[in-house]
């Protein structure tokens, strides 16, 4: 335990003298915490169907939590309304997300759909498909594109 907690102060104050058995006993500690925190995550959560914003429920796609801890879940406490997942009317974000189509053959991209004005998921955020492609230069790029031709 004392290489390990050399390499870890070393790592802690930036010292760059690892040695190659210190990297070695790192990675053990590593991997023997991850294993002790899927324990601990299979002992309080179990896998469920979930239903995913524009893909439809997936089976045991995710994690709720067991019975026993059902006192702190939220759902149950709250009981929120939960809104029907409807892809809106020309709206691809579904087809985007699995990679079937790209933000571009969405006809509502960049016209209808931006990130002011968000029509589907995948542009509300900064890190949505669209919206990625929209912010860093594609969607401009490509208009330029037809510009030209």
């Amino acid at each position: 335990m004392g290489l390990r907690l050399r390499a870890g102060a070393s790592l802690a104050l930036g010292d760059a003298v690892a040695t190659a058995a210190d990297a070695t006993d790192l990675r053990r500690v590593f991997d023997q915490l991850l294993v002790l925190a899927r324990g601990l995550l299979a002992k309080v959560f179990e896998p469920a169907d979930v239903r995913w914003r524009a893909l439809g429920t997936i089976p045991k796609s995710g994690l709720v939590l067991r019975p026993e801890y059902g006192e702190y879940d939220a759902l149950k406490r709250f009981q929120p309304a939960i809104p029907d997942d409807k892809e809106p009317a020309g709206c691809l974000c579904g087809r985007v997300i699995t990679g079937a189509v790209t933000p571009h053959d969405c006809k509502l991209f960049g016209k209808t759909c931006t990130p002011i004005n968000p029509i589907g998921p995948c542009m509300v955020s900064s890190e949505g498909s669209c919206a990625a492609h929209y912010a860093y230069g594609r969607f401009r790029d490509r208009a330029k594109l037809r510009r030209a031709s």
